[in-house]
């Protein structure tokens, strides 16, 4: 009995056929006997105490050998059954369905491998491109943070210069329309400078004259006829229908203006404490005022000739009585606006 306690099934006597299993049988030829082997010496380390003992050849085994016979209908031995395959398998071939079949294997694993190196470098790829992505992401969004603080920033300088060219083009037409009200002026003449506005206070520096013509009817000329006894200002004031009159702290009331001749004139009374006396007695006295532009400037709002500068007279006259003579006394004066 084997390792497995299954029956073992003799051997055929040498020369005789193998076991038929349903085939026809056929006889086999007798292999020849095998040569004679040479002995083979046996080595035995020597001892001192002993002597090598006699070597004995070793006769070899005869072994019978039988050549293997295709079962019918099977390609290759060893698709028959265990019971029924040679115990000589050692000239097998594999049959070209096993050979297929193995190639199919083969290029099956190899292909696996490939693919599965192809995937992982695919998948490095593929992690090598996201980063690459990432970071010209990152740098996209640094890119446009920058643009966004740039356009805030011109947004702001627009703004500024666009406040700027406002102000200039404002600038602009207030100076060409000055420019063109001042070509209007032209040619500039006497009668457009005496007809500029001359609306405001303007402070009187008189120089009074004490010769007989300017200055009579006074028992004293150097004591009534000096600037302290005229008046020190002139106020010149436009009125609502289009006239102007002219005002002081000597007048009574404001004493409307005319003008002819290049210039303008005005006359009336004067306050009890400024009229010419007689034997201490104040007479009936009479302002009379002449003035003209002598200088202008064009407003830069309207375009108008304005009066920066007037130049004239001022007379204080009274009648005769039973008891006094006519006086008169004259100032000339130069103004400035005040």
């Amino acid at each position: 009995m084997d390792a497995g306690n299954e029956p073992t099934q003799p051997l055929p006597p040498t020369g005789a056929n193998p076991t038929s299993f349903g085939a026809p049988t056929q006889q086999l030829p007798v292999p020849p006997p095998l040569p004679p082997t040479t002995p083979i010496p046996r080595i035995v380390p020597a001892f001192p105490s002993q002597s090598p003992p006699p070597a004995f050849p070793t006769q070899p085994v005869p072994t019978q050998s039988f050549a293997s016979t295709p079962h019918p209908g099977l390609e290759d031995p060893l698709d028959w059954p265990p019971e029924e395959q040679p115990h000589d398998l050692r000239g097998r071939r594999w049959s070209g369905a096993a050979k297929a079949t193995a190639g199919v294997l083969a290029l099956t694993t190899i292909g696996g491998v490939g693919f599965g190196i192809a995937e992982f470098t695919r998948a490095n790829d593929r992690a090598d491109r996201i980063t690459v992505l990432e970071s010209d992401l990152s740098t996209a969004n640094n890119d446009l943070d920058a643009t966004r603080q740039q356009a805030d920033a011109a947004s702001g300088k627009g703004a500024d210069l666009q406040t700027q060219l406002d102000a200039a083009n404002g600038a602009l037409a207030a100076a060409t329309g000055q420019v063109d009200r001042l070509n209007a002026l032209f040619p500039l003449t006497l009668d457009a400078v005496a007809h500029s506005s001359m609306a405001g206070t303007f402070a009187l520096q008189n120089t009074a004259m004490t010769d007989d013509v300017n200055c009579s009817g006074f028992s004293n000329k150097d004591a009534s006829c000096v600037k302290e006894n005229f008046p020190p200002d002139l106020t010149i004031a436009a009125t609502p229908d289009g006239g102007v009159t002219v005002a002081s702290s000597w007048f009574t009331t404001p004493i409307p203006l005319a003008f002819a001749d290049g210039q303008w004139t005005a006359s009336g009374p004067v306050i009890d404490s400024v009229k010419n006396t007689c034997n201490d007695t104040a007479n009936d006295t009479t302002v009379s005022v002449t003035l003209a532009p002598v200088a202008v400037v064009v407003d830069s709002a309207s375009g108008a000739l304005v009066a920066s500068q007037l130049q004239g007279s001022l007379t204080l006259d009274s009648a005769a009585s039973d008891q006094c003579v006519e006086a008169h006394r004259r100032a000339n004066f130069v103004t400035t606006t005040g």
